[in-house]
């Protein structure tokens, strides 16, 4: 057992959530990048007061504040804003290779199995678990491939 505690695990949470919007990613890379979040507003298709909402949740996270030196900056990365770009930029490439290795596979598999899955579609059976079953022998067949990447 992980010797986090539950208030450390939700701390962590909430860190997490926070990085699980794109926005919010976007974000980031434009402030760690030193670029205006206001030119996200069109790119992002959010209004102003959506862009803010999303500034103010990685503030209240602790990776982004409002510098209070006159003529700063409007925001800013703190450190440990820096470092999860950091780490995004580091995992990027192993994370999303291996994302690609199993989209391959999962693939592969549904064409292999395409007459299995319409057989299954013409007799009107939900193929969900049929589809949770390609994706898990997709897994079972790159694990050793994803470990080394990883």
């Amino acid at each position: 057992m992980s010797d986090l505690s539950r208030e450390n695990l939700e701390d962590l949470a909430d860190l997490y959530q926070a990085l699980s919007n794109e926005k919010r990613l976007r974000i980031l890379l434009q402030l760690y990048n030193d670029e205006p979040v206001s030119e996200l507003t069109e790119e992002l298709g959010i209004s102003r007061s959506g862009l803010q909402k999303n500034i103010e949740r990685l503030i209240d996270s602790e990776l982004a504040f409002r510098p209070q030196k006159e003529g700063s900056k409007t925001y800013a990365l703190t450190p440990l804003g820096e470092h999860y770009v950091h780490v995004l930029e580091k995992d990027k490439e192993t994370s999303l290779k291996t994302r690609e290795m199993l989209e391959k596979e999962l693939n592969r598999l549904e064409q292999e199995q395409s007459d299995t899955r319409e057989t299954l579609e013409e007799a009107g059976v939900d193929v969900t678990e049929f589809e949770r079953k390609l994706k898990q022998e997709a897994w079972q067949n790159i694990w050793e491939d994803a470990e080394e990447k990883l």
